[in-house]
């Protein structure tokens, strides 16, 4: 995975090509800010889960797109989410690594992360929320996103905390 990412990173692309490759994923708000479960639909027609979906979205830039019943597009909102450039070195250069409590993966294993979960809870792309994580400890995050917060103690480690059960959940 590293190789096929730096190649992506680093290689040369045809001049019709920007940046790495696209993949398009069809996605309604609520499965989007879901703590798990839906659907979602490829751009080639393929269905894949509302939690495959999710990690999609985590490390892609997203593109509104509103359309009328009949699914013509009425308007295209502009990309969110992704760190600038900038961000992700000024991300780099304060980690240096995971900051996973007891990971010390170099930064070119990780990604730069959103502490606050992006669709679900509103998390800024501000460089106190973001975080370096290596890819391990991304795809953990992921998977536990629906019972466990990200949290960041004093030194700025992160641990994974079980979230207090509320109420309607216990029923």
């Amino acid at each position: 995975v590293a190789m096929a990412r730096y190649f992506l990173d680093h290689a040369d692309m045809a001049l019709t090509r920007v940046g790495r490759p696209s993949v398009v994923v069809t996605i309604d708000i609520d499965t989007l800010a879901a703590a798990s479960g839906g659907t979602a639909r490829l751009d080639s027609g393929a269905y894949v889960s509302g939690d495959s979906a999710r990690r999609l979205a985590c490390d892609a830039g997203i593109t509104r797109l509103v359309t009328d019943p009949e699914s013509m597009p009425l308007d295209v909102g502009r990309k969110t989410r992704v760190p600038s450039p900038a961000q992700c070195r000024a991300v780099i250069h304060r980690d240096r690594h995971c900051r996973y409590d007891g990971c010390d993966a170099p930064s070119w294993a990780c990604e730069v992360h959103h502490l606050d979960f992006w669709a679900r809870d509103a998390g800024r792309t501000d460089l106190d929320r973001l975080a370096l994580i290596c890819w391990h400890h991304h795809t953990l995050t992921h998977q536990r996103s629906a019972t466990h917060d990200l949290v960041a103690s004093g030194d700025r480690r992160l641990t994974l905390r079980e979230r207090p059960r509320s109420q309607s959940d216990a029923a």
